[in-house]
């Protein structure tokens, strides 16, 4: 919702920086987990299937931004898990479901730029 918000207003300033401030959290903190306390600075060392929902946020902050860490923090997901646990869903390509549009959209951008 809040991309939503940020493509509709682009002067949104605030906007984009709630975003970013999530995703720097969890990128420092929540390691896509289910339930972390934004109070709690301990990394948590477990990821949840269900954090599949905030990997295109990720990703296209890391677009928005430039600032491929976040990417990488969710392709490090994606393909080994973090304390074991992988996101549910299909990733390996994307066939109209609800996760993984903005995901596939990076790989496919990040083999244009490696060709």
């Amino acid at each position: 919702a809040f991309i939503d918000i940020s493509n509709e207003f682009v002067d949104q300033r605030i906007t984009l920086d709630l975003i970013k401030n999530y995703v720097n959290w969890n990128y420092l903190y929540a390691n896509f987990s289910y339930y972390r306390s934004v109070i709690d600075y301990e990394v948590s060392p477990l990821a949840s299937g269900s954090g599949m929902s905030f990997i295109d946020v990720a990703m296209w902050y890391a677009l928005y931004s430039g600032d491929a860490k976040y990417a990488e923090h969710a392709i490090h997901y994606i393909k080994y898990g973090i304390g074991g646990v992988k996101p549910y869903g299909k990733w390996a390509v994307w066939q109209g479901q609800y996760q993984g549009q903005i995901y596939n959209y990076y790989l496919q951008q990040l083999s244009t730029i490696q060709n």
